[in-house]
């Protein structure tokens, strides 16, 4: 992508609010990097929301609009469609308030996650939970029960979000591709998390020496939680699974590249946002395709 239509591309950016415009714009803060804009995760922006010639002017919206509603100074937002107008300077098409007032609410963002929504639960069009694969954590595996040390933090974070496991996965003797999927059910360490991947049957000694061999395609283990979708944001994730055939079986999923963010709103961690970056459909992919692509 050249830098001249990258700057017109639009973009959907977590931001926080670091401050006020008396012409009704923002001070925020980027919270995710956007290679394609040359912009990095901390960076700050002056910004406002883009006029909508479809809406009569006394129903404009603007940041003030959103501070008069409750938004504070540390407020959490997404800025959908967000383009790089000038240096240090951007605006949105729309605005989403995730977190209104941060002294009520915690947050936690894994970008670039991988996402798989879980099925609908019968009779119901509406998601309740998710599962991430928090790729920020993922490892390439050199050795197996180092690379799993070196998970063991990860998966300990990832309690805090819902129930977690790991994944691993790359390419089989044969050329297919493999992937071993561990959910221990219950309260459960990170340890006998690990433990119950080395104990999987078909890990044998054999396809562990694989996986371990400098001559073997790349392997990589990546930590996961199955979350709980925010009862408020359900319908919003719930849209990428109307549109996107993630698949039924835990062990046999397709997922999509998002920025997840958790929310802890009353001692209660949910899934609260799971949007991709842009708005330029994609078809799911293997966990393995996904990772191949970040690493290699």
């Amino acid at each position: 992508m050249t830098g001249e239509t990258a700057a017109h591309t639009a973009f959907n950016v977590p931001a926080k609010i670091v401050g006020w415009h008396e012409d009704g714009g923002a001070k925020i803060e980027i919270l995710v990097s956007i290679p394609e804009l040359d912009i990095s995760a901390g960076q700050e922006f002056a910004a406002s929301i883009r006029y909508d010639p479809k809406k009569l002017d006394r129903n404009q919206l603007n940041f003030d609009s959103y501070r008069k509603k409750g938004l504070l100074t540390g407020g959490l937002v997404l800025l959908s469609k967000m383009t790089l107008d000038a240096p240090g300077v951007v605006s949105a098409k729309e605005l989403e308030v995730l977190i209104d007032k941060p002294r009520f609410a915690q947050y936690y963002l894994s970008p670039d996650a991988a996402i798989s929504v879980c099925p609908f639960p019968e009779n119901s069009m509406r998601a309740t939970e998710s599962y991430v694969a928090m790729m920020e954590y993922a490892v390439v595996v050199r050795n197996l029960e180092g690379a799993l040390a070196e998970v063991e933090g990860a998966l300990d974070l990832a309690r805090s979000f819902g129930q977690p496991g790991l994944i691993l996965t790359g390419e089989e003797p044969d050329g297919s591709a493999g992937e071993f999927v561990v959910t221990p059910k219950g309260h459960v360490s990170a340890q006998s998390i690990c433990n119950s991947l080395l104990d999987t049957k078909d890990l044998t000694p054999e396809l562990i020496a694989h996986i371990e061999s400098k001559s073997t395609p790349t392997w990589f283990l990546v930590p996961f939680v199955k979350a709980k979708l925010d009862v408020d944001r359900a319908g919003r994730i719930s849209s990428l699974r109307h549109n996107v055939d993630f698949g039924d079986n835990p062990k046999e999923l397709s997922w999509k590249i998002v920025n997840c963010i958790f929310r802890n709103a009353a001692n209660s961690w949910t899934l609260g946002d799971a949007t991709p970056m842009t708005d330029v459909f994609s078809e799911p992919s293997m966990l393995l395709t996904l990772l191949e692509e970040r690493f290699l």
